[in-house]
């Protein structure tokens, strides 16, 4: 289910107008990555499937994702931005795994204060996690029943192996962004 809600600056002539998108309803279960890798492994994200997507040509100014950790897992968890060709575009934010609740808790609002560049087909946004060690953390995700933007903007998660996966269109990852 989709849901939208506009703001608008105000006092701000010819300023763009500021759109929340939010993807938290749903059944809810978890995706991990092992962080035992090498370098930062993404866990999982949403994704513009086509130019009717709400997300296409628009720029994330505020992102929240619910995020949780196990034990106490070390390293970092990164938010950022890929372009359809897996390269970082921009990373929102990052937040040290021992920093997380044990239970789904969101994390990011204000937190970035750079530019974004506009999303393209193909692009997604996407949580991270890298470290030295084996430990795990998560991310939230909705099944089916309360798709977010249909089959124009979709789920996206990439395994241990940093193989991406774009077929479970019956799922999203977990967020609260805003955009213009």
């Amino acid at each position: 289910m989709l849901s939208l809600q506009d703001t608008a600056f105000i006092g701000v002539a010819g300023a763009a107008v500021a759109v929340s998108y939010e993807q938290t309803s749903g059944s809810s279960s978890c995706v991990f990555q092992d962080g035992s890798v090498a370098t930062a492994a993404k866990i999982c994200g949403e994704m513009v499937a086509n130019t009717s997507s709400v997300l296409f040509g628009k720029k994330i100014t505020n992102i929240q994702i619910s995020l949780q950790r196990q034990d106490e897992p070390g390293g970092t968890v990164y938010i950022r931005h890929y372009n359809s060709s897996d390269e970082v575009v921009t990373n929102y934010w990052n937040i040290s795994a021992d920093s997380l609740s044990t239970s789904q808790t969101w994390y990011g609002d204000g937190s970035f204060s750079g530019t974004d560049e506009n999303f393209a087909v193909g692009d997604y946004f996407c949580s991270e996690y890298a470290d030295a060690g084996a430990q795990f953390v998560l991310t939230q995700r909705s099944t089916s029943g309360s798709v977010f933007d249909g089959s124009n903007s979709h789920f996206v998660t990439v395994d241990n192996s940093d193989t991406k996966n774009t077929s479970l269109t019956t799922y999203d990852t977990n967020f609260k962004i805003e955009m213009v």
